[in-house]
């Protein structure tokens, strides 16, 4: 059982070392008639631009900036989306997305066309 104890976190520290975080599997999404790769980014817990993977982008720092703020609907206003009001007070553009299977879903796209899936700015 010492034995166990002892050596088993750096056996998994060389295992996990080996081997990533999360796989990385782009998803292509048609947006004013461009393609436009996204991921599923853990740390965010959302659908992602692909370039956010290696760089700093806009789509990742609206998930820093919205932390801590709650915002509501204008009155009379209801929201199709809940991340709606959020990517307008960060002044991002709601695009709409089409996959290769023809489903729909919204995204907040930031001034460097960097992509964040809506629902993830208000399921914060």
């Amino acid at each position: 059982m010492q034995f166990l104890s002892k050596f088993l976190p750096v056996i998994l520290t060389v295992v996990s070392v080996g081997f990533p975080a999360h796989s990385l599997k782009a998803v292509t999404w048609i947006i004013d008639e461009k393609n436009c790769e996204v991921y599923y980014e853990e740390e965010v817990h959302a659908m992602i631009s692909l370039s956010c993977f290696k760089q700093a982008c806009g789509a990742r720092d609206f998930v820093k900036k919205i932390k801590g703020v709650y915002l509501k609907n204008p009155p009379g206003e209801l929201a199709k989306n809940p991340g709606s009001p959020y990517c307008k007070w960060l002044n991002g553009k709601v695009v709409q997305g089409r996959n290769s299977r023809g489903s729909q879903n919204d995204f907040c796209q930031a001034k460097d066309g960097s992509l964040i899936d809506l629902s993830a700015l208000g399921n914060k």
